[in-house]
């Protein structure tokens, strides 16, 4: 470390500098501050502070760690259900009819009938038993095994209940149940058909079942919910990964009303170690259910009903369950700016939430984060331990893109035994003046606030330096019904003040399926702090959801936030209730850069450390040092050698002058 023993600052009145002597004659001595009209031009945006400050600060590993733990007692993957909740996952995906493929299931009827045994074409393991066949049932489900069933009518004691289902029933051959939507069902209006088709190339082959054309069955057509249904269930060869994957739901043209259906696996017996059911209220989205290691609740089950006061899913929502291994862990999400600032953003913190999916504690668990493209950065850290079921948000907080363009962001773990979810990369596309956390798909959903509601939602960022929010950028999604409903845009300030606010603006057709930027006649302006960046909707008599989401698990915390329409009564959303991020953006503008005065320590020891602070400026400074205060300006380096000013390092035992250049992006 370099230590010279300064003594002395003096300015020269021809170049605008500090000037900086060494001489060891006595042990300190008062040094005369510039005064405040001295100001000094240039710019790099942070407190110069001392050396051995600095050396403190960069050579901190910087991890936090924010543990969300799932309390799981000891577990056996042979004697409890070997499908947990936390590692279930609704996805959206594409469903593929059968068509001719395979072979049609026979049964002598289409309402309450099950099949003999069929063969899966492969081994299928489920709760450390292997399956080669299994049984179907016309009521939504499937049986592994050849075992049969004691009955065929086995569903809900009546449509609107959740009593007396195969996931309570006390049956001994209610085992190894595989539900995807087990309802009183019944050949639909268009022609039904059950068919099954095992395709692919060992030991990657999947088996298909499916059912086409259903509805559910009653005594009292004028109530009927569905017309026509089709579903699948999909086997996974050697991952035994089970999917549900539904397809289109046809209503029928009577009053909506909900109906119960039940949604999920079984094993051994109806203990709750013994299941996973899936639930989902009627009126809500098939993007939006829960997933738990145990049986409905008094006022839960699986419920649907005529669209679209109680939605269809979109064809190719997918329900996942994969199973549990002894060494798993899962890079579940990784948190970027998926539009990054290089001027604003700088240092980046990237963030990861891992989870132990797997049986065994695992212990210093090295997490890399790799970032490949036109910019580059590794670093690895270490979590202390994690024990199954476990969930820690690790951070990484010193990355600095110095290039505009895209790179990939990667989070990793080390190989174990289900390498597939080890890693998670997000695309960042690093510009001038762009903040943004979604990625460049579709939204999975869109949000809104009830009929005669009105509010605004809003997603946290954070500015490192001055700058403007010249636009708020929203996505809006594709619900003919915001058509012709008045939104605006606001931005709140660190401390839930509003600060900005635009004017009212109603909804067109064209704006459906875009970005749209909302400017301020006023814009709001940001300094080295976090703020809010917000979409209001105000309320109408019909429900409408004009905002873009996506699915975020976990969702990041402290991000996305809610307030009244006028902007106070700020609160977190709840992530429960809304697992998604939001598709709202920023686009910030350079101010002008100010210039402030240039002080100094004023009491200097031999020896000792100094520092040069600029005070009462706007825009990001730049630190240079001269021996003779006229020519060879070398740019001043911090300790790890980044020309960001942060420390002025100068030679020992030399006289040396300083200056300092204040810009912002975009001016001279």
């Amino acid at each position: 470390m370099l230590r010279p023993a300064i003594t002395q600052f003096c300015a020269s009145a021809k170049h605008p500098s500090l000037h900086v002597s060494t001489c060891n004659t006595q042990p300190c001595t008062t040094v005369q501050q510039p005064s405040p009209n001295h100001q000094i031009t240039t710019s790099l945006h942070h407190q110069i502070t001392t050396l051995s400050q600095l050396m403190s600060k960069f050579f901190l590993i910087n991890i936090f760690l924010l543990c969300s733990i799932i309390t799981l007692g000891a577990q056996d993957p042979c004697t409890q259900l070997n499908y947990h909740a936390f590692k279930a996952e609704n996805l959206a995906g594409t469903y593929t009819d059968l068509g001719s493929l395979g072979r049609e299931i026979i049964t002598s009827q289409w309402d309450d009938a099950v099949s003999e045994p069929l063969d899966i074409g492969f081994a299928f393991e489920f709760q450390c038993q292997s399956f080669t066949q299994f049984i179907f049932s016309t009521n939504g489900f499937i049986k592994l095994g050849s075992d049969p069933l004691s009955a065929t009518n086995i569903f809900f004691s009546n449509n609107q209940s959740n009593e007396n289902g195969l996931f309570e029933r006390d049956d001994s051959t209610l085992v190894n149940l595989i539900v995807a939507f087990n309802h009183d069902l019944d050949a639909g209006s268009d022609t039904p058909e059950y068919r099954m088709h095992t395709g692919g190339t060992a030991p990657q082959r999947v088996c298909t079942i499916q059912w086409k054309n259903i509805r559910e069955w009653t005594n009292e057509p004028e109530k009927r919910q569905l017309e026509n249904f089709d579903f699948q269930i999909k086997l996974y060869e050697n991952s035994n990964v089970i999917e549900f994957v539904y397809g289109e739901l046809e209503g029928s043209s009577n009053e909506s009303n909900y109906r119960s259906a039940a949604c999920g696996l079984r094993g051994r017996s109806a203990a709750d170690d013994q299941l996973l059911v899936v639930i989902k209220n009627s009126s809500a989205f098939w993007d939006n259910v829960s997933f738990v290691n145990r049986n409905y609740a008094s006022n839960e089950s699986f419920n649907f009903g005529r669209p679209p006061e109680r939605p269809a899913p979109e064809p190719g929502r997918t329900f996942r369950f994969t199973p549990t291994l002894f060494n798993d862990l899962t890079v579940r999400e990784t948190y970027v700016l998926t539009e990054a600032s290089t001027h604003y953003s700088s240092p980046q913190s990237i963030s990861a939430s891992i989870r132990n999916s797997g049986y065994n504690t695992q212990t210093n668990i090295p997490v890399t984060l790799e970032v490949t493209g036109t910019n580059s950065y590794t670093k690895t850290q270490h979590i202390p331990s994690l024990a199954f079921g476990e969930s820690e948000i690790i951070y990484f907080n010193a990355y600095r893109p110095k290039l505009n363009g895209s790179s990939t962001v990667r989070v990793r773990v080390g190989s174990d035994d289900a390498n597939a979810d080890n890693a998670k990369d997000k695309i960042q596309q690093a510009s001038d003046y762009k903040l943004n956390y979604s990625t460049t798909e579709a939204p999975d959903a869109h949000k809104g606030f009830l009929a005669g509601v009105q509010g605004i939602y809003y997603v946290k960022y954070n500015v490192r330096g001055t700058a403007e929010v010249s636009h708020v950028d929203v996505y809006i999604a594709d619900d003919s019904a915001s058509i012709g409903k008045t939104v605006f845009a606001a931005v709140l300030d660190n401390n839930g003040v509003l600060v900005a606010r635009s004017d009212n603006y109603m909804l067109q057709e064209v704006n459906l399926n875009n970005w749209l930027p909302f400017g301020f006649t006023v814009p709001a302006v940001i300094s080295d702090n976090d703020f809010y960046a917000g979409f209001g909707m105000t309320s109408s008599l019909q429900d409408y959801t004009p905002l873009g989401v996506q699915t975020e698990d976990p969702v990041r915390p402290d991000t996305y936030y809610k307030s009244l329409v006028t902007g106070s009564g700020l609160t977190e959303v709840d992530p429960v209730e809304v697992p998604y991020r939001f598709m709202i953006g920023v686009t910030l503008e350079s101010t002008p850069p100010e210039v402030g005065p240039v002080y100094a320590d004023t009491t200097v020891c031999a020896g000792d450390f100094v520092s040069i602070f600029l005070e009462d400026y706007v825009g990001f400074f730049h630190w240079q040092w001269s021996l003779d205060g006229v020519n060879n300006w070398i740019s001043a380096i911090d300790v790890n050698g980044e020309e960001f000013g942060q420390s002025a390092i100068f030679p020992a035992d030399q006289s040396a002058y300083f200056r300092v250049k204040v810009i912002q992006p975009g001016f001279e």
